[in-house]
């Protein structure tokens, strides 16, 4: 797994945010739209998860083998704390392509 120094992270992220939209959605329904046009390979479900603890996670498809990759979005959590967990496993989606499982 590659490192970036806070610099090079920054960048990144900004080039993710650049590739998806210009003006980011205000809304989680506008978040969830934009996401389905733009990366239809990764489908969000928002449900509420016995863990108050886990705000999210991705788990990672295989697109060689048809499979969508998911993001799991914890509804115990504010719209506002869903929004941020969504982008920050959109950043693990985007930046860990090699990488099937965390530990």
């Amino acid at each position: 797994m590659k490192f970036y120094s806070k610099e090079e992270l920054y960048g990144q992220v900004e080039g993710i945010r650049q590739q998806l939209y210009d003006t980011p959605p205000l809304t989680m329904p506008g978040y969830l739209m934009l996401l389905e046009l733009k990366l239809p390979q990764v489908k969000v479900f928002r449900t509420k998860l016995d863990s108050h603890k886990l705000a999210a996670m991705l788990l990672r498809g295989d697109p060689g083998q048809g499979s969508s990759s998911a993001i799991l979005l914890n509804l115990n959590w504010s719209e506002a704390s869903q929004r941020f967990s969504l982008t920050h496993e959109l950043i693990h989606y985007f930046l860990h392509t090699n990488v099937d499982v965390f530990k």
